[in-house]
């Protein structure tokens, strides 16, 4: 995640990539310096965004089982349900 984090200007990474990595990353580890770097980047997927700002929310000791499940309703790639699993496991 670092190495693509810091060369996503240089070589062609779409910053969706870079945070659905980062993010898959912070859930697992909880690690505070993965989110840190995510918080600038800017995220063109709204269901992306959303998982983004739940886990920030979490991370903050917020309820979001609501939203969770209102995106596992809306959201059908599997990569996303991913992510809302993590999220909801964190």
């Amino acid at each position: 995640f670092s190495l693509c984090f810091k060369l996503r200007d240089k070589i062609e990474i779409e910053n969706d990539d870079i945070v659905y990595c980062g993010l898959a990353l912070f859930l697992l580890t909880s690690d505070a310096d993965v989110m840190n770097e995510l918080r600038g980047v800017r995220i063109q997927d709204e269901n992306l965004s959303k998982i983004l700002e739940l886990a920030m929310r979490k991370l903050r000791k917020g309820d979001i089982s609501e939203e969770i499940a209102v995106l596992e309703e809306r959201e059908k790639r599997k990569e996303m349900m991913l992510l809302l699993e993590l999220l909801k496991r964190a």
